[in-house]
């Protein structure tokens, strides 16, 4: 066992440099195909992460969304204030053109958001803003079920506060999320 890891390590520190240089082919199957190897074998090395923010603006979603999903596992919670930063950049000029960027970064922010729960209260009020915008409400939404119970304050005061734009999606988030929000919901509802 111990020698086939040992293989397996000695090849993908050969493989990474090809699969790495295959994140610049213009053919996208070739870049998803990198960067699912990449995400599949655990690799990473000098220059990825600065690579994998480039590729949250790749015209191929599974491209966009796998670097996604390997920043959120890689660099977690401290990835998240890149992520924040490009996201208000994107979003202070929102156009059909970056449209697809912002998604990307909304569901990374809720992906590392959940799993660094230290990282959830600082994307909440990102994802809650989020929710003004109807191009990026769907992933906003999904993005603040993804964190669970701890997004539940946030959409409770939504909510509160009759934000007919927001409104209808924080109780859709909130009755996605479960269990967890029921007594909020529940209360919320027989106050009116």
């Amino acid at each position: 066992e111990a020698v086939r890891q040992i293989a397996t390590i000695e090849v993908a520190d050969q493989v990474f440099p090809v699969m790495f240089g295959a994140l610049e082919s213009a053919n996208p199957k070739v870049r998803w195909t990198a960067i699912q190897w990449i995400k599949d074998s655990g690799s990473s090395g000098k220059g990825l992460p600065k690579r994998l923010f480039e590729l949250l603006n790749d015209p191929s979603e599974e491209v966009r969304n796998t670097a996604g999903e390997l920043i959120a596992r890689d660099l977690g919670k401290d990835g998240v204030p890149t992520l924040m930063d490009l996201f208000r950049k994107e979003a202070m000029n929102p156009t059909r053109s970056n449209l697809l960027l912002r998604q990307v970064l909304i569901r990374t922010l809720g992906v590392v958001g959940a799993s660094a729960p230290e990282a959830a209260d600082r994307v909440i009020p990102t994802l809650i803003q989020a929710l003004s915008r109807p191009d990026q409400r769907k992933a906003a939404s999904a993005a603040l079920v993804a964190l669970g119970e701890r997004a539940v304050p946030s959409l409770l005061m939504v909510l509160k506060q009759g934000d007919v734009n927001r409104a209808p999606a924080a109780m859709e988030a909130m009755m996605q999320i479960g269990p967890e929000a029921a007594p909020e919901v529940v209360s919320l509802l027989t106050a009116r």
